[in-house]
């Protein structure tokens, strides 16, 4: 072959090559999308087809997902960035990880919380409530163990179990607030209503025993069934002290589910939410009076009629489940049970003497 009849090939093939390359990558892409159906179990890592002909294709799901970063290196070098530097930050994702991105793309929900699946097992409500305190889903071999121990599963049910406990987990922490109309948004029309003021019951009952010249009298009360709307430690416009929970607050992965980020700026989380309903029930013990009488032939020596000595308490003490101050709240008909920063309940000791002359 002549020279420029070499060189015209050349093109030629270039051009074939880049036309079979750009449909290889589209069929690529179609081949994806038509195994993502079987990739969403996370345990399943590749998917194998065959053609008519014999041939074969394999779609295999990736561990890996990698951002890049350097903002401050982009900082340093201005303009000329891309040419100088190219770092990358992998993070690996675990198999209940890749199973709820999965499920974030085919806008999918996970169903059940942690209390719904630990409800769900074959075992004894003792059992049941153990695992409640143990399974927090952050470790998924010592939640395996746990099942195993308390529940009863075996090896093979008991890691089923823990995936789906460690899934729920991340939903609970990440899905913080409920989609309750099920439209995939979170809407004003997602509001419902969370907590109750009104009590289900109040209760209150007193003791008073005499012995001689002694008298003992004690008042006490309490309630329960109803929640506390707290507003006090809703950050909106400044910073404040904050309360010492938030010590644990999420600053990063593995941290905490429970506690929100400590930004300003996250505005959701200053939204009115379970967050912020505590339980309203408590006892109290409102009062404690102990009396002794003097003989009336002694106190005729000094010419008194009665002579009473006491020790009175007020307020002793108060068994609550509320972060503020006091349980007992007040309000109006149509706003009452919340907690925008009230007083405390004082307790107040009282010494006195009752004399009659």
């Amino acid at each position: 072959m002549k020279i420029s009849e070499i060189v015209d090939r050349m093109a030629e093939i270039k051009q074939e090559k880049k036309a079979l390359t750009a449909e290889n990558d589209e069929l690529q892409a179609q081949l994806q999308i038509l195994a993502e159906c079987d990739l969403t179990d996370t345990k399943i890592k590749s998917v194998g087809y065959s053609g008519t002909n014999g041939n074969t294709a394999t779609v295999t799901t990736s561990d890996t997902v990698s951002v890049i970063a350097g903002e401050l290196l982009e900082k340093i070098f201005g303009i000329v960035y891309p040419s100088m530097v190219e770092q990358k930050i992998t993070y690996t994702l675990k198999a209940p990880a890749k199973r709820i991105f999965s499920a974030i793309w085919h806008r999918e929900y996970c169903e059940g919380s942690v209390s719904e699946i630990i409800s769900s097992l074959s075992c004894d409500d003792k059992a049941k409530k153990v695992l409640l305190k143990k399974l927090k889903g952050i470790n998924f071999d010592k939640d395996k163990e746990n099942l195993m121990n308390y529940a009863g599963l075996s090896e093979a049910d008991a890691s089923d179990a823990a995936y789906l406990i460690n899934e729920a987990a991340a939903w609970e922490n990440m899905c913080t607030f409920i989609k309750v109309n099920n439209d995939g948004k979170i809407t004003p029309a997602d509001r419902t209503m969370i907590g109750d003021p009104t009590p289900n019951v109040t209760y209150g009952f007193s003791l008073g025993v005499d012995y001689k010249n002694w008298s003992f009298g004690i008042d006490m009360m309490g309630q329960g069934g109803n929640q506390i709307f707290r507003t006090w430690d809703n950050y909106n416009f400044a910073q404040f002290n904050y309360l010492a929970q938030r010590m644990d607050r999420w600053h990063g992965e593995g941290t905490s589910n429970s506690q929100p980020l400590l930004n300003s700026k996250h505005s959701i989380n200053t939204l009115n939410s379970e967050y912020y309903i505590e339980d309203g029930k408590f006892f109290r013990i409102r009062n404690v009076q102990l009396a002794y009488s003097f003989d009336k032939s002694l106190l005729a020596k000094i010419r008194l009629q009665a002579l009473k000595v006491y020790v009175n308490i007020q307020n002793l003490k108060t068994w609550k489940h509320n972060t503020g101050y006091t349980p007992e709240l007040g309000g109006t008909a149509t706003a009452f049970g919340v907690d925008n920063g009230s007083y405390p309940v004082p307790a107040v000791y009282t010494f006195g003497i009752n004399l009659t002359f």
